[in-house]
């Protein structure tokens, strides 16, 4: 069994041809196949290339909120104004998130729904296609989400050997078939019964 990954880098799908796919994809039908995949990053682009904007925003609203909570605190004295800062960095990475979480699934439904159409069509040929999402390793997960990576997504194309040895071996000259004439029954009784005069 052989597999292409195809990994999403910079918004796009990878679209090298590969020596890999050679006998299985031609180059038109691979092009076909990410212009389709590409089109779906149209419709429902991953987070991490929507939110990243947000991100900034939301951690310069923080240093913002900080910076004015200090001074009115200086110059008034009131502790409550401190308690604005928790809040308003809890309710930004409360809406933050659901609007990551949002986006996140719209995006793997999408390229999901995708691959089940491919599968559909292409599953009688041998090739199979799975979409695949790794998640960040622990270390340093936290410096890599400030920075934007979360998740490394990609699709797999796996090729089944066994129909390409089936297409080989099913396939007869033919000077190997034999021919039989297919005479109906019908056709056969009104043969005799011609033959014999009724």
């Amino acid at each position: 069994m052989k597999f292409v990954k195809l990994k999403l880098k910079n918004g796009r799908w990878d679209a090298r041809y590969t020596k890999d796919l050679d006998g299985y994809l031609s180059q038109s039908q691979f092009q076909q196949t990410i212009h389709l995949l590409n089109s779906a990053l149209a419709r429902s682009s991953p987070p991490l290339l929507n939110l990243r904007w947000w991100r900034s925003g939301i951690v310069s609203i923080w240093v913002l909120i900080a910076a004015l909570s200090a001074i009115i605190w200086h110059y008034t004295g009131s502790v409550m104004i401190i308690a604005v800062e928790p809040a308003v960095m809890v309710f930004s990475s409360m809406i933050y998130m659901m609007i990551y979480y949002r986006k996140s699934y719209s995006f793997e439904v999408t390229i999901e729904d995708i691959c089940d159409c491919l599968n559909a069509t292409e599953n009688v040929r041998g090739i199979r296609y799975a979409f695949h999402k790794s998640r960040l390793s622990t270390t340093n997960s936290t410096l890599k989400w400030m920075a934007g990576d979360i998740a490394s997504y990609h699709v797999m194309i796996e090729f089944d050997d066994r129909y390409n040895m089936l297409e080989k071996f099913g396939t007869y000259s033919c000077d190997e078939l034999v021919n039989i004439p297919y005479e109906p029954q019908w056709a056969r009784k009104n043969y005799n019964s011609t033959q014999l005069g009724v």
